[in-house]
């Protein structure tokens, strides 16, 4: 995995979700992330929800446009984002400017609803 500290989550199902609580101040989200990728490469959009405190805040859109890369790691020159040879899922960071400024303390929950595809 390309995960910092070789971590990460997979949120499956509807209802599915990762918390954490700010540290300070944050009117902004990056979230680092790995979508599946489109059939004919090239990438696809998804989406997942957040929430702040268990109130809704707003959609985040991911994309796996520069999160695939296919052909051999023996000759990174090679390496492209159109399907064929070995797959190579990378990630992605995905920003999001939220409408106004949550307190330190305040839970996010990125979490997959019934609507979303990521």
């Amino acid at each position: 995995t390309e995960s910092s500290g070789r971590k990460s989550v997979r949120l499956d199902t509807t209802g599915q979700y990762v918390a954490f609580t700010s540290t300070t101040p944050t009117n902004s989200v990056v979230v680092r992330n790995s979508i599946p990728d489109a059939p004919g490469g090239g990438g696809t959009e998804a989406t997942l929800s957040l929430y702040a405190d268990g109130v809704f805040v707003q959609k985040l859109t991911l994309s796996s446009k520069h999160s695939w890369l296919y052909g051999s790691t023996d000759d990174p020159e090679g390496l492209t984002n159109r399907p064929g040879g070995d797959a190579r899922r990378l990630f992605d960071e995905s920003h999001a400017l939220l409408d106004r400024t949550f307190p330190r303390g305040t839970e996010f929950r990125l979490q997959r609803d019934a609507g979303d595809s990521a």
